[in-house]
């Protein structure tokens, strides 16, 4: 499958995928790497990005039941263990065998999409057993993992690092052996945890040699069963320690080469529990999630049992004391949500929970199945224990986070019905009931389990399953390589195409997924030009036109319009109506169905009218058959962007009541042309209209603008048209103003000086000389809120102007943004008159300019520019250079315009 050249740059572009992922993913909090986005390959940002997207779509739908899923043969040996290495993509998992002695393996799962695995390697000691594995959160360390080995009565624990070779090989190799008979708990970078099992932790920074001991008070375990170690969190300020019967919280602990020994400063108990995980949320206030089952397996409790959701909110209260060391967190935990589950014996004790809150854990058989009684003293009700609770079952939930949304739940019949409104879904069942280690990668959501069974049974049918979430709904090919790319994408680079007929249309051959999209992206922008002229239309002998050209474009016109209407789907998409030049409509009548089906769409944004010099155009010849939809669309409360541009005096009369009736949510008005005589002061043109022109209409509540662009000699007269007792506009609001050079001086000033206290940016056209009054008596300093100067030159007097302009007084502090167009078309800014002009009159200015940013921006035109230019151009600037922000860049002709059509919009 192919695609276009331009689709294939946007797709492959570094900021479409950057900002996808910002607005996609991270903005929203959904789950993806803790990476920095600059450290990855554009490949690698995309399909990081698509399958996040992907994930949390199936989270916040709810449709996480068939999941694909990956056997891999565990080379007929039962596992004891199973973890998903952090930081590689849930591509590597480690599994811990038991045979004679054990075996620690890595497994590639980088082929699991063609259902192959690879094992990498492998590593052991000759008779040795582990007691503990502690993997490493930072997949840069030179301490990939921490091992305690138990060898012919000597105990130790082995840092290893796994190391790729030039062939893409794994190899593990032993970095530190430190002996000890303490558990590993908690390895991220250089700092290692290790726990006995009664109540001693010890913070160890193994490459500096230096530790700490965390110690709880003796006698909090009981006689008879072991306080045994589960986690270790490195929190906030603080060190959690996670056990069996209790959790505490210790103060970050200074590592020294002799250890100072810490006691809690905060503590508390959940009785007895079969498993816990605690993990920091991904929020602004660093909060820990702790999800935690009770003991499940005792035959004489009750048979109502749940998993518990608490939060660890942090102490915002700082303590006065400085002799009470205060908690960084609140104790003790609250509360947030519980989900149902049923008792019974458990060989896999682990729960999972990931930072955005989502957690997978095994359910047991219920024991109500092989024959004790179900009772429901406290409340549960039976059906809150799903139906398949004979067997032992894989169970996902979504606490309260980014991956739920608010009271709503999944939609499916297996799921639990839970008092506190969250609900699990069992996504894999297990006849045989022998699961014995579980891992989740919240990240790439993937799941492996590992099964044993009894010894009768055959051990060739022992293996690892993987459990993985995909959304194949859309494939999306550049050359080779496959790539899911989620609806949203899809529209954000169509958006980003409009008006792009030619790459809009490849783009409807590129895959299905763009079919629709772009269909409807190729008709948002519509524009009837005004170069469709014909003898028989055309009443001044002075417009020479090839009859046999214009005859053909109104042919095509003619079928497109009849396209259109054939097509009415295609009418609601357009965004953008330009009619510039309606002869050929006139004549033969054929736009009212257009305009009325315009008008129901309630899609219409930007209208666009220009009435030409030289032909029978103008409101005053337009039958009511157009004029009067022409009206309502002026009306439409829909419609933000208003363009006129007439260059007849007495063709393009527009009656004021017209203007009176817009609609307020008009944002943007631009007013251009040779003449607006008829539209702006209402002056009538007797041979074209038989009776007396309606008067004007007075508006209660006038149209409040944002952007004004004027464009038109008449100046006076759209000042008198603005400013006046009938104005329907209100310019009090505008923030952005474009003057086109054209423009006549008389009436600019008062214009902008009505506008002077909104206006954010300006942008000036070819200031020409013959704007002198406008350039005396307007005062840059009283902008007080103007951010953004951009400056268009082609010509020297232009520059003359615009010196003249900025040196006239003070730039206000709010202008950091200054940019200077030169257009060297015509040549004459290489002359050596104008450099020494602009040489001189340079000096002048850097002190108004100040440490602002000064961008200078040479057009490049194809014959114009070559590079001996551009490097005379840049000197013209040496003095601004040392004491502005100055650059000197270059810029086509396409990028120019899309960056000023961006900067006249307003956006």
């Amino acid at each position: 499958m192919q695609t276009c050249r331009r689709l294939w740059e946007i797709s492959t572009s570094r900021i479409v995928w950057t900002n996808a992922c910002h607005e996609y993913i991270l903005d929203q909090g959904y789950p993806f790497s803790k990476r920095s986005l600059a450290s990855m390959s554009v490949p690698e940002l995309e399909q990081r990005t698509c399958r996040a997207y992907c994930l949390a779509s199936r989270w916040l739908s709810g449709h996480l039941n068939s999941p694909r899923t990956l056997y891999i043969d565990s080379l007929h040996v039962p596992v004891s263990d199973v973890k998903f290495l952090p930081g590689r993509c849930g591509e590597w998992i480690l599994t811990v065998s038991k045979g004679i002695w054990d075996v620690l393996t890595i497994w590639d799962l980088r082929s699991s999409d063609k259902n192959e695995t690879r094992k990498t390697c492998e590593w052991s000691l000759r008779g040795a057993l582990f007691n503990g594995i502690a993997l490493n959160t930072d997949p840069g360390s030179d301490a990939t993992l921490a091992v305690s080995v138990s060898n012919d009565g000597e105990q130790m624990i082995h840092l290893l690092l796994l190391r790729s070779d030039q062939n893409g090989g794994l190899s593990i190799q032993t970095t530190v052996t430190i002996s000890s008979s303490m558990k590993p708990t908690k390895l991220e970078g250089d700092l290692l945890a290790v726990s006995d099992e009664v109540s001693q932790t010890v913070v160890w920074n193994w490459r500096a040699r230096t530790s700490a001991i965390l110690k709880q008070p003796d006698g909090e375990a009981g006689l008879w069963q072991p306080n045994r170690i589960i986690q270790v969190v490195f929190a906030n300020q603080s060190v959690l320690v996670i056990r069996a019967c209790s959790i505490h919280l210790f103060p970050y602990p200074e590592l020294q080469e002799m250890p100072l020994t810490y006691t809690p400063i905060a503590q508390h108990s959940f009785g007895w529990i079969d498993g816990v995980c605690v993990t920091p949320t991904r929020t602004l206030t660093p909060s820990l999630s702790i999800l935690l089952r009770g003991e499940s397996d005792d035959p004489w409790t009750s048979g109502q049992h749940s998993l518990n959701h608490y939060t660890l909110l942090p102490n915002l209260n700082a303590a006065t004391d400085q002799d009470v060391r205060p908690s960084p967190y609140i104790f003790p935990p609250a509360l947030i949500a519980k989900v149902p589950a049923v008792r019974g014996t458990l060989r896999c004790r682990n729960v999972v929970l990931g930072p955005c809150g989502t957690a997978a854990w095994i359910q047991p058989q219920d024991r109500a199945v092989v024959g004790l009684t179900w009772t429901s003293d406290e409340g549960y009700p039976l059906q809150a224990i799903h139906s398949i609770s004979g067997k032992e079952s894989l169970m996902l939930a979504a606490f309260p986070g980014p991956l739920t949304r608010d009271g709503e739940g999944w939609k499916q019949d297996d799921v639990g019905i839970d008092v506190a409104g969250i609900r699990s879904t069992a996504v894999f069942t297990n006849e045989l009931n022998n699961w014995t280690a579980l891992d989740y990668d919240e990240e790439v959501g993937r799941i492996v389990l590992c099964p044993t069974h009894p010894h009768h049974q055959l051990s060739g049918n022992r293996r690892i399953i993987l459990v993985a979430y995909s959304q194949r709904t859309l494939i999306f090919y550049f050359g080779a390589v496959m790539i899911q790319l989620p609806v949203d994408l899809i529209d954000e680079v169509v958006h980003h195409l409009r008006g792009d007929v030619e790459t809009l249309s490849q783009c409807c051959q590129v895959s299905h997924a763009f079919l629709i999209p772009s269909r409807k992206a190729l008709f948002t922008i519509i524009r009837f030009d005004r170069a469709v002229y014909s003898s028989g239309l055309t009443t001044s002998p002075d417009y020479p036109y090839d009859d046999s050209k214009l005859r053909e474009t109104q042919k095509r016109w003619k079928l497109f319009y009849a396209f259109l209407i054939a097509n009415p789907q295609y009418i609601s998409c357009i965004e953008e109506l330009w009619l510039n030049g309606l002869t050929w409509a006139i004549k033969e009548n054929t736009f009212p169905a257009l305009l009325v089906r315009l008008e129901e769409s309630k899609n219409l944004r930007v209208l666009s009218l220009a009435f030409s010099v030289g032909t029978l155009e103008g409101w005053s010849v337009l039958p009511m058959a157009i004029s009067e939809p022409l009206t309502a669309l002026f009306r439409s409360p829909y419609l933000h962007t208003l363009r006129i541009h007439i260059t007849d005096r007495c063709a393009c009369t527009i009656p004021p009541n017209v203007f009176a009736a817009v609609a307020p949510t008009l944002k943007r008005l631009y007013v251009g042309g040779e003449s607006i005589y008829s539209v702006i002061s209402g002056s009538w043109c007797p041979h074209l209209y038989p009776v007396d022109p309606p008067r004007p209409i007075l508006r209660e509540k006038p149209v409040k603008l944002e952007v004004l662009e004027i464009g038109c000699n008449d100046t006076p007269r759209f000042r008198d048209f603005l400013l006046g007792p009938y104005s329907p506009f209100d310019l009090s609001n505008v923030k952005v103003v474009t003057i086109r050079g054209w423009s006549d001086p008389d009436g600019l000033s008062d214009i902008i000086k009505l506008v002077e206290r909104s206006i954010e940016s300006l942008v000036w056209f070819h200031p020409r000389a013959r704007n002198g009054s406008f350039v005396e008596s307007t005062q840059l300093w009283s902008m007080k809120r103007l951010c953004s100067l951009t400056l268009i030159m082609a010509e020297q007097h232009h520059v003359d102007t615009v010196f003249k302009f900025l040196g006239r007084g003070a730039i206000p502090d709010s202008l950091t943004c200054i940019t200077m167009y030169i257009d060297d078309d015509v040549g004459t800014l290489r002359s050596d008159s104008c450099q020494s002009s602009i040489d001189r009159k340079l000096g002048d200015l850097i002190a108004i300019f100040g440490r602002r940013d000064v961008r200078i921006v040479m057009l490049r035109r194809v014959t114009m520019l070559d590079e001996r230019s551009l490097a005379m151009m840049k000197s013209y600037f040496p003095q601004l250079s040392e004491k502005a922000r100055l650059a000197v860049v270059e810029e086509d002709m396409l990028t120019f315009e899309k960056n000023i059509r961006a900067l006249v919009s307003g956006s």
